[in-house]
């Protein structure tokens, strides 16, 4: 692994330096390699090192998280021994590579806390873009598994379970660097080394990319995320907001549930593939009924955002969506748009 990252990091002009960049709010110091010291959170107040993240699943509970009560605890200590296997592991693959910093959703977000889990789930653009490293514990379905141990195939699941999970997309996508552990081997990949092409580069070259085929990739991305399913529907938004926000840098568009304005008429035809198998209805609103949000489900475009109008015997007069906090990319209350166009008899 040493020597993977030495190379990528010398010789990949693609892949950043290795080298300190801009801190999360909060991280995990995992303390020195020897184990001499139990990890502990830390508020890094802006401060610059390098460190690593974990993307990986839940699972159907997770005992280990920050919250008001006990965030001050936290901050003193936690013990390894009571850790949850996949981040006890990851704890000690940062220790092995000499990385003193990891960031873990569950305890660098203060879980019941709306305000600050809106600021840091808007954040997660700059948390995976700026990690050195961000270990994937792929056929991990929950934090009781772990990925350190022997390949056993009764605990490792073959169908990989976090490439069902909404929230990872993102993560994979944006982080420039992945350690990945599969159920029977380990894998790395960086902006020089692909593993999936197809749409990770797509992603990692948006600057390069038309403004239609940018669209396109967007196309792919919504694709692929509604295949994926999510603990909380509520999160549908938040789940994308750092790639949504990458996508906006780029194009300079204004997002509206899932959507893009400039593009808004191309893609509002989107589809359903699922019809027969269909994921339950909604249980309380989350997009308006033309984004491809409101429903559960996997959704396809009938056509490609080439950027072309003249195909569109219509026009978009006015498109908006009302917030429902501070976070552009974030969850919604309610949507409109005001279209003019022919009626066919």
């Amino acid at each position: 692994v040493r020597s993977w990252l030495d190379e990528c990091s010398d010789l990949h002009e693609d892949c950043p330096r290795d080298q300190a960049a801009e801190l999360p709010s909060r991280v995990l110091d995992v303390g020195p390699g020897d184990g001499s010291e139990e990890p502990k959170l830390f508020e890094t107040c802006g401060g610059s090192e390098r460190y690593m993240a974990l993307s990986y699943c839940w699972g159907s509970g997770q005992a280990l998280t920050t919250t008001t009560s006990n965030i001050e605890e936290r901050k003193r200590r936690i013990l390894l021994s009571d850790s949850p296997p996949t981040i006890r592991d990851a704890i000690l693959v940062c220790r092995e590579l000499s990385c003193r910093y990891l960031w873990v959703d569950a305890l660098c977000i203060i879980q019941d806390s709306a305000t600050d889990w809106e600021y840091e789930a808007s954040r997660m653009q700059s948390v995976y873009k700026n990690s050195w490293v961000t270990i994937v514990a792929e056929s991990a379905d929950s934090t009781e598994c772990g990925f350190l141990h022997g390949r056993d195939t009764k605990i490792w699941d073959l169908k990989a379970p976090l490439k069902t999970r909404g929230w990872t997309l993102q993560e994979n996508l944006l982080a420039p660097r992945r350690l990945t552990y599969h159920h029977d081997s380990l894998s790395f990949e960086c902006q020089s080394i692909l593993e999936e092409a197809d749409l990770l580069s797509s992603c990692r070259k948006l600057e390069s990319l038309s403004e239609g085929q940018s669209y396109d990739v967007w196309g792919t991305v919504v694709r692929e995320f509604s295949k994926r399913c999510l603990t909380q529907e509520k999160d549908i938004f938040p789940a994308l907001s750092g790639l949504a926000k990458k996508f906006q840098s780029i194009n300079q568009d204004v997002y509206l549930a899932g959507l893009w304005k400039k593009q808004l008429l191309s893609g509002l035809l989107w589809t359903r593939e699922d019809y027969l198998n269909s994921r339950p209805l909604l249980k309380e609103y989350r997009a308006p009924s033309w984004s491809w949000a409101s429903h559960n489900g996997r959704t396809s475009y009938l056509v490609g955002n080439k950027g072309s109008k003249e195909i569109y015997e219509a026009v978009v007069l006015e498109a908006d969506t009302v917030l429902k906090g501070n976070d552009p990319f974030g969850q919604v209350t309610e949507g409109r748009i005001k279209i003019r166009s022919l009626l066919s008899k």
